[in-house]
């Protein structure tokens, strides 16, 4: 896929709001490391010049992100951090 739209598409991510089972639970941090240690490689390989998006995050605690990274191995691939703000998610900062 990375391949047929890289004249096209530039910023690629895996799933949207991985950290909640909201819409469709599927998993956890160490499941969405698995998967997410493939991807990274495969876009920066397939296209250099492409960007890698974390998330979005929906949820604001770092313990998604923590496990997932662990899982990885993969944190430096990663270009750009996404996160979605939802107002009753998190403590007050």
């Amino acid at each position: 896929m990375v391949n047929h739209f890289r004249d096209r598409i530039h910023y690629w991510a895996l799933w949207n709001e991985q950290d909640i089972g909201y819409w469709n639970s599927w998993g956890n941090p160490e499941q969405y490391g698995k998967l997410l240690a493939p991807f990274v490689d495969t876009v920066h390989k397939t296209d250099p010049q492409a960007k890698v998006i974390y998330g979005g995050q929906a949820d604001p605690t770092r313990d998604f992100t923590r496990r997932a990274f662990e899982t990885c191995k993969c944190a430096s691939g990663i270009d750009v951090y996404a996160y979605h703000t939802y107002p009753g998610y998190g403590g007050r900062t």
